[in-house]
This record gives C-alpha cells, structure tokens and sequence, in this order.
C-alpha cells in the first residue's frame, strides 16, 4: 500500500557542529508535517530511528514497517550552507518515485524543511488542498536553536529513565526561554510530568497539575496541536477521572492527527480502564500499526489483551516485548504474575536477571514476589515484599502494594493501600478495576464503593 509512508533517518554528511541534529530535525518535521494529512498512514519517528543506517534492501524496509513508500535522502553541510537531497523510493519495486535536490543558508533551514515537506506532500497525495497548504506552510517556531532544544528533549523523553525525563525537562526549558510561544516544548512538559508518576519518579499530586497547566498552555498557542489535547485528556484520564472530557479530548486528538500513535495508544488504555475491551484493542492494534516498533506500544497491548481475557494475544505481544528488551518491566510482570499459571525455575531466573540489572525497578521485585507466593514459596515471597516496603514504601503505587497483598489474599492490608492509592489519585487504581485477577475482590462492596466515588463507568449503578 503506496499510501503507508515511512520517513527514514536522512544520512548526513559534512562537518557541521549539529550536523546529526539537522537530520533528526528534519525527519521529525517531515513526519509530523504529513500526519495530519488525510488519506495518508505515516508511521511515527521512534520505529523509523530503528532503521539508521541500515543496510536492508527497501523492500526489506518495507516488509518490516508494512509500508509502500520510503522517504529517504541525505543532507550535506558545508560552510554556512546546508543541502538537502530527498528520494521516494517505492518499498515494493525499489524504483524511485520522486527526487530533489534543495540547497539554503543554514540560517534558512527551519524555512527549508517547510518547502520540502509541502512538494513532498503533493508528490505523495497527487496535491493540496488550500487548508492543507495553510496547514503545511505554519511554523511552529521560527527559531531553530528552540527548535533543536525541543528535539534533543524529545529524544531523552523517549528513553523514558529518570535521568532521561530530568534532561528533557532541562531541554524543554531551554527551547521555551529562546521562544516562549513554541507550543510543542509546553506539550513535551505535560508528556514528561504525566509520565514521571507512571514510572514512580515524581508525586502524582505534584506532577499531574503541572502536566494539566503545561497541556493548557500549549493548546492557548496552537489550538490544532494533537499532542496537547492527548497530553490533556491523559491527565483528566488517569488523575482527575474525568471521563467524558477525557474522551473528548482523546476523540480530538485523532481527529487532528490519524497519525499519531501515543494518541491511539493512550485513548486505548483509557477504553480499556473503563471496561471497553474491544474498542481498546482496536485502538492498540491502530497504534500498533503507526509505530511498530515501539517496544512502549507492544506493552501497552499487552496490558490491553489482558482485561478482555485475550491471553494468547497477550503472551505474543510479550514476546515481541521482549524482543526489544528482554527485562522490560512491565511486560515481565503481565508474562509472569499475571498470565502465567506455573512458573519455572527459568522464569524466576529471568526475574532475577531484571533486578540484577535494573537494581531500582520495584515492578521486578513485586514480579517476583508475586510469582514465589503462587507457586507456594511464601519465605521468598515474603523476602521481596520485605524488600519492597524498606526501600520504596513512599515511592511506589500505592495501588500496586494494594494488588500485592490482594495476591497474597491479605485484603485488609490490600484495602489500606488501596484506599491510600484513591487518596493519592493514582492512575494505576484505574487498571485494577478492571483486571481479571482481581475479580474475586471487583464484586465485593468495599471495592465497589471506593470506584463509586471515582464514578468509574464499570462501578455506577
């Protein structure tokens, strides 16, 4: 299918001081300039990065990503000047569609990329129509140095470590005091404060508003920016339970951008948290298909399969997981406490390699902590639950202990940390009310009434 794009990292040669970040500049831009664009599937930067340099044929390319068309080029810099040379090439015959040659003061590169991206645009769609020439000719900034922060932001964001999330927000500091009306930094903000509580690196009560003021902003400066109202909605989703808006905002987000798969991805886990198990897992699969090889993405689907009981699913989206990084928290989690029955010494092994390697990830210690007590080793069991409380009673889920001690089928102990995770306004509650596991506790009234007062769409009577 022509109509699949896949925008591959441009070589780029020369010795320019940024030379590396002119083509993740570029590419960034070029992808997020055509995914707004009807008719047109174009796979997100993250599962194209995979492919730098790589010496696969296009049509190897193409197989892997599922896509018809390649866009790739080079970019040569020398002196003041820079010159972009950009190809299509078509994934299936390998023939080159389209190619030109661009060159421009590098003081003119933020200009040049808007060029490019609109002849690419009518190459690829054949032409434009007026709102979608408007649409292509907007800068979201014109300075490139803000333009460049933001990018190297980006970049640490996606690592998705605590370091990683620190460095972003330093970046995104920076792109906003060169150019405090360039939206996308606030939008980079509301990802990094919205994300950092998920990860057990920041308080929920204190990174969540700020996520929420940071979405708000950028939405006041670009009405039409996607990312913002997703980043939004995530908060009104997984802090502030409302639902409707939530969804609203969700819905908004698509219909800006078809394109965006964190857009998909997180109106997928909000589906999925309010007991709409089939939307949810057609959102994922969507998202799964714009960005494919995002390891974040095929553990989210894992996390989708699970509460509609889909295991088989579940365990081949694990795998694929794992075939990006094989200690990956929470896929390690689902795969070993939640999906499988029996356990053997192998996978507890597997376990312990995560936590050898990742000594601060609590989710390892509580993967296996929950595996020893289903197999009936209640000592070693009781060693990690140990472990856990001593070095992370104040910064882990609270909702995640309160699944612990369900597990362990200690429900006055689990109820407390449940009620303190309600208190705490913990997105993670919202995945417990809806996981199988937990069904024996789902239909008790203590439980019941906590997901009252949240007005959880499964709870309401």
């Amino acid at each position: 299918d022509t109509s699949r794009i896949v925008v591959l990292p441009f070589k780029v040669i020369g010795g320019a001081k940024d030379s590396e970040d002119l083509g993740y500049g570029l590419v960034s831009t070029l992808t997020s300039k055509l995914q707004p664009l009807q008719n047109l599937v174009v796979i997100a930067n993250e599962s194209a990065r995979k492919f730098k340099d790589s010496d696969q044929s296009a049509n190897e390319i193409g197989q892997a990503l599922q896509v018809g068309t390649i866009v790739t080029g080079d970019i040569q810099t020398g002196g003041n000047n820079v010159q972009v040379n950009i190809r299509v090439i078509d994934a299936n015959t390998e023939a080159l569609g389209w190619g030109d040659s661009f060159t421009r003061n590098l003081g003119e590169y933020l200009d040049l990329q808007n060029e490019i991206a609109t002849k690419l645009a009518i190459r690829l769609k054949g032409g434009l129509g007026a709102a979608e020439t408007q649409q292509l000719a907007k800068k979201a900034t014109d300075n490139p140095e803000a333009h460049a922060e933001y990018q190297a932001g980006r970049r640490e964001w996606n690592i998705r470590s605590k370091e990683g999330f620190e460095n972003a927000i330093k970046h995104f500091e920076k792109a906003i005091e060169l150019d405090p009306d360039y939206a996308d930094p606030y939008v980079g903000f509301a990802d990094t404060y919205g994300l950092m509580p998920i990860y057990n690196f920041a308080d929920t009560s204190e990174a969540m508003p700020k996520a929420k003021s940071y979405a708000e902003e950028a939405i006041k400066l670009n009405p039409n920016l996607a990312e913002a109202y997703t980043s939004l909605a995530w908060v009104m989703h997984q802090y502030e339970y409302n639902w409707k808006e939530a969804e609203a905002n969700y819905r908004r987000a698509i219909e800006l951008n078809p394109n965006y798969a964190t857009g998909h991805q997180w109106f997928a886990i909000f589906l999925s948290n309010i007991g709409r198990n089939n939307e949810a897992i057609k959102l994922i699969v969507k998202a799964s298909e714009l960005d494919p090889q995002s390891m974040i993405i095929k553990s989210t689907a894992v996390e989708i399969h699970l509460p509609a009981e889909q295991y088989a699913q579940a365990l081949k989206y694990c795998g694929k997981t794992f075939e990006i990084d094989p200690y990956f928290s929470y896929a390690l989690w689902f795969k070993h406490a939640k999906i499988n029955e029996q356990n053997s010494k192998e996978n507890i092994d597997h376990i312990k390699e995560a936590i050898r390697r990742y000594p601060n990830q609590p989710m390892h210690r509580k993967t296996l902590a929950e595996v020893y007590w289903n197999i009936g080793d209640r000592e070693a069991a009781m060693e990690q639950v140990i472990e856990l409380l001593d070095r992370y009673h104040d910064s882990f889920r609270k909702a995640h202990f309160a699944d612990l001690y369900f597990v362990m089928e200690k429900p006055d102990h689990a109820y407390r940390w449940l009620e303190k995770a309600f208190k705490a306004k913990e997105g993670h509650v919202l995945f417990y009310g809806n996981l199988p596991t937990l069904k024996k506790y789902q239909s008790q009234p203590r439980f019941r009434e906590l997901y009252k007062k949240i007005n959880h769409p499964l709870y309401v009577d």
